[in-house]
This record gives structure tokens, C-alpha cells and sequence, in this order.
């Protein structure tokens, strides 16, 4: 057997520590896209108190909802009334849980399984947004590589609805 020389040895070694490194920083990297983001807002659930009296009639936005059409191809925009919320979080989960709970109108079908509900979204420093469902969304759905695709396309173009909302919303002259 042939003894290595030490430029192999040096090639090896540096081989070995650049393994590692590449190592630590795939699972560093993993570890950040699993856990919360950092710098996001959560929204915060509003606390009922039993016997407050009864809250006045909200105010009210047209906002888009989507659907998948007949022929199970496109999604096709709908607009709903939903709850008027403060700041773009919370108006941004009211649009959504709208979507998680309405019924399609016929022939429309709704993309997302009943009983699914939202658990947060948050909004980090970098205007990306992070939508946290139970998983009643993956065992409930049922399956398929156009359905779940539909899916998301109707959570994204839900949270792009939103954005267009917030975003009409500041740019109108207050009063």
C-alpha cells in the first residue's frame, strides 16, 4: 500500500473541515426556515370577557376571495365582505379566516378542506408574511399535486388581496 504524501494529507484534511462547515451551516439554516421567523409581529387574539356588553356593528371591507372554478384550472376572485381590522397583521388574518370559512359559491369549489382554522400570521421587518394553519389543512385535504398546488395559490393571492387592501387603506386621505 502506497503511504499518502503530505499534500494529500493537507487536501484531506481541508476536504474534512470543509464537509463539516457545510454541515453546521445546512443545519443552522434548516433550524432558522423551522422555528418562528425572528423579527415578526404576531397578531394578538382578542380576550371575550364574559358579560362585556355586546361590541357595536364593525366596520366593513370588500376584500377578494378565491375559488376554483368548474373545471378545477384557475381560481376565480370573488369579493366578500369581512371585518374592518387595525393594521395590516390583523386585517391581513380576518381576510384569511374568511377564506379558511366560506362556502364556495356554486359552481365554484373551495380549495381549502372545512375545519381548517389559522393559528397566527405574522408579518417580519422585511414585509414577508408567514402563515401558521393547523395541520387539520394537511390531514384533512385530499391530496393530490393540483389540489394542494390550488391550495396555496388561493393562501397567496388571499395575502396579495390583503396587501392591496392595506395598502389603499394608507394611501386614503385621513379625515
Amino acid at each position: 500500500m502506497k503511504s499518502r504524501t503530505p499534500e494529500q494529507w493537507v487536501a484531506i484534511v481541508i476536504i474534512a473541515l470543509a464537509a463539516v462547515a457545510f454541515g453546521v451551516a445546512v443545519m443552522t439554516g434548516l433550524n432558522r426556515l423551522l422555528t418562528r421567523p425572528s423579527g415578526v409581529t404576531p397578531v394578538a387574539d382578542a380576550a371575550v370577557t364574559p358579560g362585556a356588553a355586546p361590541t357595536p356593528a364593525v366596520p366593513k371591507i370588500k376584500a377578494t376571495l378565491f375559488f376554483l372554478s368548474q373545471d378545477g384550472l384557475h381560481l376565480v376572485p370573488t369579493e366578500r365582505e369581512v371585518p374592518l381590522a387595525e393594521g395590516p397583521v390583523a386585517q391581513a388574518r380576518s381576510i384569511l379566516e374568511a377564506q379558511l370559512s366560506a362556502e364556495a359559491p356554486a359552481p365554484l369549489i373551495s380549495t381549502i378542506p372545512k375545519g381548517s382554522t389559522l393559528r397566527g400570521v405574522y408579518i417580519s421587518e422585511r414585509n414577508q408574511v408567514f402563515v401558521d394553519l393547523e395541520p387539520t389543512i394537511r390531514t384533512a385535504h385530499p391530496g393530490g399535486t393540483m389540489e394542494e398546488l390550488m391550495t396555496v395559490y388561493t393562501i397567496v393571492s388571499v395575502r396579495a388581496s390583503a396587501s392591496a387592501v392595506d395598502r389603499s387603506r394608507s394611501t386614503r386621505p385621513r379625515t
